[in-house]
């Protein structure tokens, strides 16, 4: 809260931008998919002006976090939204975050496994891990680990074992 607080009273807009999209990606993981849209809401309406990447993490975001509350009508709009933000970006990662297909597809695999598709969130998770760089081995970490935590709780408990021991050491 102390950056939102500091980014506010030095009218730096993008960064309070940046720091209310970083909110809205912890909410989510620790449960509160409310506050997590209404933080990706308020990053999306705090930055009248914001490059492609920008507008494609955001829009991610509020339609993982809708989903996680089971508005699927506007999970759905808002991943068509992302989308469509990031096919015109140029997807080389900036000095501050970035976002590309890989991040898309994370974006994707939340929201299917929000609304009930545990099968279309592998897959996506899967097609994240496909297109990333081999230099993001904490993003690539991080989706064998969701993999393998859904394919725990929908009880391929064997599979789920499997993948995690693909996991690099």
């Amino acid at each position: 809260m102390k950056a939102l607080e500091l980014a506010g009273e030095a009218e730096d807009h993008l960064t309070y931008c940046r720091t209310l999209g970083g909110m809205s990606l912890q909410a989510p993981h620790l449960g509160h998919g409310k506050r997590g849209l209404d933080h990706a809401d308020s990053a999306a309406e705090a930055t009248p002006v914001a490059g492609p990447l920008l507008v494609a993490f955001l829009r991610g975001q509020q339609a993982a976090a809708a989903a996680m509350t089971g508005d699927w009508h506007t999970a759905s709009t808002r991943l068509q939204e992302t989308e469509e933000a990031l096919a015109p970006a140029d997807t080389r990662r900036d000095a501050v975050g970035g976002y590309d297909q890989a991040a898309y597809y994370f974006h994707e695999a939340h929201v299917r496994w929000h609304l009930k598709d545990p099968e279309g969130s592998i897959k996506a998770l899967r097609r994240s891990n496909a297109i990333r760089s081999p230099l993001e081995r904490q993003g690539r970490l991080h989706s064998l680990g969701t993999i393998t935590e859904r394919q725990y709780r929908t009880r391929h408990v064997e599979t789920a074992c499997q993948t995690w021991e693909r996991a690099p050491a």
